[in-house]
This record gives C-alpha cells, sequence and structure tokens, in this order.
C-alpha cells in the first residue's frame, strides 16, 4: 500500500487515518497528517486532534460527524486501515460516496471532494425524498 499512497498523495495532501496507520505518510508521500502518535511541541492542539481521529473512527459516529471533522481539517483523504479498526466504519465512509482511490485486504485510500463540491460527503443513508 507504501507505493500506491506514494502513487497518489502528494505535498500538500492532508490525510486522514489512525494513529499507527498516519505515522509514515508524511515521509513516504510529504503529504500531511491530522495528528501525531506522540505529542510535538509544534503542534499545540495534537490532543484534539487525537480526539477527533478517535471520534471518526468511533463505529457509532454519524457520517455528519465526519463530515464536520474531515471539513476542520480540511482532508483530502481518508486511509482506512482494515487492521486497525478501518474495516468497522468502511460501510459508513462509503456511504458518503467518497472516491476509492486503492483498496486492498488491509487498507483502503479514499479521495474526499473539494469542499464546495455538490458531490461533497453525500450520506446515501436515511435520505427523504427533498434530499433526491
Amino acid at each position: 500500500m507504501q507505493r500506491a499512497l506514494a502513487r497518489h498523495l502528494k505535498e500538500g495532501d492532508v490525510v486522514l487515518s489512525d494513529l499507527y496507520t498516519s505515522w509514515s505518510v508524511p515521509v513516504d508521500t510529504g503529504a500531511k497528517i491530522i495528528a501525531l502518535y506522540h505529542s510535538a511541541p509544534h503542534v499545540r492542539d495534537n490532543r484534539e486532534r487525537v480526539k477527533a481521529l478517535d471520534d471518526f473512527f468511533n463505529a457509532a459516529a454519524s457520517n455528519e460527524t465526519r463530515k464536520k471533522i474531515m471539513e476542520h481539517y480540511g482532508v483530502t483523504h481518508v486511509l482506512l486501515n482494515f487492521k486497525i479498526g478501518g474495516k468497522e466504519i468502511e460501510p459508513a465512509v462509503r456511504n458518503m460516496e467518497l472516491q476509492v482511490i486503492e483498496c486492498n485486504d488491509t487498507m483502503c485510500l479514499f479521495s474526499v471532494p473539494p469542499a464546495g463540491d455538490a458531490r461533497a460527503f453525500r450520506d446515501t443513508r436515511n435520505r427523504s425524498s427533498r434530499d433526491t
């Protein structure tokens, strides 16, 4: 998956993933991540960022909560590691109609539409007729 990440991610992209999977993303791709596994003095709000990841990966979280987190941090990509909790939320993330860029047995990389894109963050569950 690291080669795929290097093919699809570039400097300036913002990747939302779990703390452990995120660790190597900047090294391999130049992309930014939401939170660090360890505290870093130059990231003053790392605790809040870690909590945001916990909220995002909570299987009971709504896609509205996930959307707000992605918007707040300017996320361009979501990376799910199926060995570390990503499998539990994969159906919910897919319901947001993010574009699947690369997927295998262990991970899945999604592209997030730019803010203002009409397709951004559509949740296809529980849609009423007025939403279509």
